[in-house]
C-alpha cells in the first residue's frame, strides 16, 4: 500500500512540475472568406444575389446595399469598419452573384481586384499592399497583403508567363 502511495505521489509531482514546451507556435489562422475562380469557397454552385445569402457567404461581416449604384450591389465590410472591403454585384439575370471585387483598404475607391481579371501590375501603384514572392516560386508568382486592425486581405497571383493574373482573394479576421 505504501509503495502505491509513493508511486502515485511521484507521478503527480512529475506531471505538475513539467516545463512548458519550448518554441510552441500559435495555431495558424485560417481565412474566413476565400474567393477563387470557382466562387466563394464553401459554397456549391451559384450563390443567390440576396442579402441573407451574401451574409452567410461572408459570415461575421457586415453587408449593406450600395447607395447610388447604377447596378445593384452589396458592400461587405469587417465589423467596425466604415469602408467596404468587398463589392458583390449580380450576374446579368440579377438572380445570382456575378462578380466579387476586393477593394484594398486605404486605396482609391475605384481600385478593385477580381479573381481571373486583375493582374499583378495593378498592385504596383498601391503602397498599402506588401507584396512578396512565395519561397520556391518561379515564373512570377506573387502574394500581396493589406493588413489593418480589422484583419488581413491577401491576394495570390499564380505563376505564369507575362503579367500574373489574380488567382485567389482571402480575408482573415484578426486574432
Amino acid at each position: 500500500m505504501r509503495m502505491g502511495v509513493v508511486l502515485g505521489a511521484a507521478l503527480l509531482a512529475a506531471c505538475c512540475t513539467q516545463a512548458p514546451p519550448v518554441g510552441a507556435e500559435p495555431a495558424a489562422r485560417t481565412p474566413s472568406v476565400v474567393i477563387t475562380a470557382g466562387g466563394i469557397a464553401g459554397f456549391e454552385g451559384d450563390v443567390p444575389f440576396t442579402l441573407p445569402a451574401i451574409e452567410r457567404a461572408f459570415g461575421g461581416m457586415e453587408v449593406v446595399a450600395a447607395p447610388n449604384a447604377d447596378v445593384p450591389a452589396f458592400l461587405v465590410r469587417p465589423p467596425g469598419e466604415t469602408t467596404a472591403w468587398f463589392v458583390v454585384r449580380p450576374d446579368w439575370t440579377r438572380g445570382h452573384i456575378g462578380s466579387i471585387a476586393a477593394v484594398v483598404p486605404g486605396a482609391s475607391e475605384s481600385t478593385e481586384f477580381q479573381v481571373g481579371v486583375s493582374n499583378a501590375r495593378d498592385t504596383q501603384a498601391i503602397p498599402e499592399l506588401a507584396c512578396t514572392v512565395p519561397s520556391g516560386a518561379r515564373d512570377g508568382a506573387l502574394v500581396c497583403e493589406a493588413s489593418r486592425a480589422a484583419g488581413v486581405l491577401r491576394f495570390s497571383f499564380r505563376a505564369g508567363k507575362g503579367d500574373p493574373v489574380l488567382d485567389q482573394i482571402a480575408y482573415t479576421p484578426p486574432l
